[in-house]
């Protein structure tokens, strides 16, 4: 339960008003975070009851929308089956009476006392629950009832010093000083006793808690149950997880979940412009050996006619040179030899003092593709940022090309394949389009 307390100008007894906003079941904060509820979203995020404006309500429970968006419930109705009716709370029960039914607290109603209907006689008093000649318990005698005025809303402090209501607010008595409590769904958000609990808790600007802001990954929210859920994705997304709280998978990219969630693509395939390809090195390029997922190539210019600084272009359509991140990750089982002439060259590395070297294997380590090369930017090269003066030169060297990391580009480092992720693909910037850093420590 989520208390938030303000001072309102007024006085039960010449004091200070006490306004407490009680959020039943909710739970409000910067991220929206409600509490357990009946959802009115569909599983797959979107609205299945009725959306009044950017929010999802249940028009036959919402008392700010009874029956239809903005048909309010007045001041202690509740919303029931799309109609709003007495909501008989607090210790009263429903009796009926001269002019409809009414709520009655039947321990201190002298027509309705100990149950409907049940009148004291005149010269009596109706005090927990009986009819007697006068009053006990620490009890005020206030007309026909007893009264206990340290906490009776109607008579708090004293006979007939009732505390005042509030919109979407209910009146309590406690110590002898008035406050309000806001009802489910509702807050003072504002601070101000005058318009009571005038915000709705159910909207993506006010889920669950004043200010509590919707902000999703990847998609567009709706507030439900005083929860932040995904109402629909951004175009190329998908919430492949069924979690409902961002649309984190890019169906542009991911192997797993190529063009639609679940859709895989095979294991020397890749997932490019939403479709599953099976594709090969460019520009002439031979394909020298595979990995054992298919997911790394390594291309050769058989004519030796391709600069060391251009080896990307040998890559297959949507693939970069490998990260290490990528290299270590994948690499397992994987015996192509790398010893003697077969130099292979994955990413440029912007090295830290000066210029750029690609992360090469062969002569920095290791015998075949399967092992662990540490990192080093070995062979000199050139790139964005970090331009050097070695030409077009080791025209004989290999590249080593990958397919691309599924959730690279979702802004959120969640993989091993990545040292960054700054949300977009661009190759200029300090997060390459693999996602590894253009110039990582201890490159040099």
């Amino acid at each position: 339960m989520l208390l938030a307390v303000m001072v309102v100008l007024g006085a039960c007894q010449g004091g200070s008003k006490l306004l407490i906003n009680e959020i039943a079941g909710g739970a409000g904060g910067a991220g929206g975070a409600g509490g357990a509820g009946a959802s009115s979203t569909s599983a797959g995020g979107e609205c299945a009851a009725t959306a009044c404006g950017d929010a999802c309500v249940d028009t036959a429970s919402d008392p700010a929308n009874c029956g239809a968006c903005g048909k309010a419930c007045a001041p202690g109705e509740t919303c029931t089956a799309g109609a709003c009716a007495l909501d008989c709370g607090g210790g009263t029960t429903m009796c009926p009476g001269a002019m409809g039914p009414t709520c009655a607290d039947t321990k201190v109603d002298p027509a309705n006392c100990g149950a409907c209907g049940k009148a004291c006689a005149p010269g009596e008093l109706c005090g927990a629950g009986a009819c007697v000649t006068s009053c006990g318990g620490g009890t005020t005698a206030c007309g026909q009832s007893c009264i206990d005025v340290a906490h009776d809303p109607n008579h708090c402090g004293g006979c007939d010093k009732a505390c005042p209501n509030a919109p979407n607010a209910k009146a309590y008595c406690v110590d002898a000083t008035c406050g309000l409590a806001c009802v489910t769904d509702f807050g003072d958000c504002n601070d101000l006793s005058a318009d009571g609990c005038e915000k709705p808790l159910t909207t993506t600007d006010d889920c669950g808690g004043c200010g509590a802001k919707c902000a999703l990954l990847n998609a567009t929210p709706a507030c439900v149950s005083g929860a932040c859920v995904v109402k629909t994705c951004t175009l190329g997304f998908a919430d492949c997880d069924k979690d409902g709280k961002s649309c984190e998978t890019n169906l542009a990219s991911d192997v797993k979940n190529c063009g639609a969630c679940g859709m895989k693509c095979l294991a020397n395939e890749v997932c490019s412009d939403m479709k599953c390809q099976q594709l090969g090195c460019q520009k002439g390029a031979v394909e020298l050996s595979a990995s054992p997922g298919g997911d790394m190539k390594v291309c050769d210019d058989p004519i030796d006619a391709t600069c060391e600084q251009d080896v990307e272009t040998l890559c297959p359509s949507g693939w970069q040179l490998c990260s290490r991140e990528q290299f270590v990750n994948r690499n397992t089982g994987w015996m192509y030899s790398i010893s003697g002439a077969n130099v292979v060259v994955a990413e440029a590395y912007c090295r830290n003092g000066g210029g750029a070297g690609h992360y090469t294997l062969g002569p920095y380590g290791g015998n075949v593709l399967g092992d662990d090369v540490p990192l080093n930017c070995g062979y000199g090269t050139s790139r964005e940022s970090c331009v050097s003066d070695y030409g077009c030169n080791e025209k004989s060297v290999h590249a080593l090309c990958c397919a691309p990391t599924p959730s690279c580009g979702n802004g959120a480092v969640d993989s091993v394949e990545e040292g960054c992720d700054d949300k977009n693909l661009v190759e200029t910037d300090a997060c390459l389009n693999n996602c590894t850093l253009r110039q990582p420590p201890g490159c040099f």
